[in-house]
């Protein structure tokens, strides 16, 4: 199971941040992922947790992705109830 987070954004012209200071932002995702990371582990042991600073929607995949909700405002319901 690979699961991306995405809490915020680091290219393009929409660039949302969780606190506008990048330090604190990937210490808040970094840490969010270590815990979900650990408690998936319980039932699935072949878990990947990572960061997606770069999300590309256009690139469809197989991964879970979590984004946060200030960023999933933000998007159209064609992509936020997208299933391959």
């Amino acid at each position: 199971m690979d699961i991306k987070i995405v809490g915020d954004i680091r290219n393009g012209n929409f660039q949302p941040t969780l606190t506008g200071n990048l330090a604190v932002d990937d210490a808040l995702i970094d840490n969010f992922c270590q815990n979900l990371r650990a408690k998936v582990a319980d039932t699935v042991h072949d878990v990947r947790v990572s960061v997606d600073h770069f999300l590309n929607l256009e690139r469809r995949t197989d991964s879970i992705i979590v984004i946060d909700n200030d960023i999933s405002k933000y998007l159209d319901d064609d992509t936020k109830n997208y299933t391959p």
